[in-house]
């Protein structure tokens, strides 16, 4: 079996790991460059192609098998916080108005409180090396699955509070003054 941070940087990262683990048909055993592969019990493999099954060869390269990804995204999980960074990881910037939703890559973790990032180019997924930055862990957080779906933050929307009476709001000390 592969190490854990091997298995999960051959893939392209923990938020890849999880999309390729996520998007699995139920009984598929094996994952090489996009496609799924389940091995049968005479040898014979099949890949699943728009969710159904058909026979093919033993993909030439090397397969990642998906129990061992599992287990490597659960250690990955266990042994650290959720609110670490490593270098690779996929995040967004938040807290902090106007800021840009684009992904970003964590480039270099230099101090608890310095994380070196840099935007992931939308058109080729290229990393924009060039625009990198330091930020504080404090206004970046990881991705979410539908963010990398997406390819950018998702801002949740703020539904606002209908207040019909006013009087309900506010200190019983303070006077309302009709208009």
């Amino acid at each position: 079996m592969t190490t854990t941070n091997n298995l999960i940087d051959r893939v392209g990262g923990i938020e890849k790991a999880k999309a390729i683990v996520g998007g699995a048909p139920e009984t598929s055993t094996h994952y090489f460059e996009g496609r799924y592969f389940e091995e049968w019990s005479y040898n014979g493999w099949v890949t699943s192609i728009n969710g159904q099954w058909h026979d093919c060869k033993k993909p030439e390269g090397k397969l990642i098998d998906l129990d061992d990804l599992r287990t490597a995204i659960a250690k990955y999980e266990q042994g650290s916080n959720s609110s670490e960074f490593k270098v690779n990881d996929q995040v967004v910037l938040i807290n902090k108005p106007g800021s840009s939703n684009s992904l970003h890559r964590v480039l270099e973790v230099r101090h608890p409180t310095t994380i070196v990032v840099c935007p992931i180019n939308q058109v080729n997924g290229n990393d924009l090396v060039i625009l990198q930055f330091c930020a504080s862990p404090y206004y970046l957080r990881h991705i979410t699955g539908d963010e990398f779906d997406a390819g950018h933050r998702i801002d949740k929307k703020i539904e606002s509070d209908h207040v019909t009476d006013i009087t309900n709001h506010i200190n019983p000390n303070t006077k309302v003054v009709e208009a």
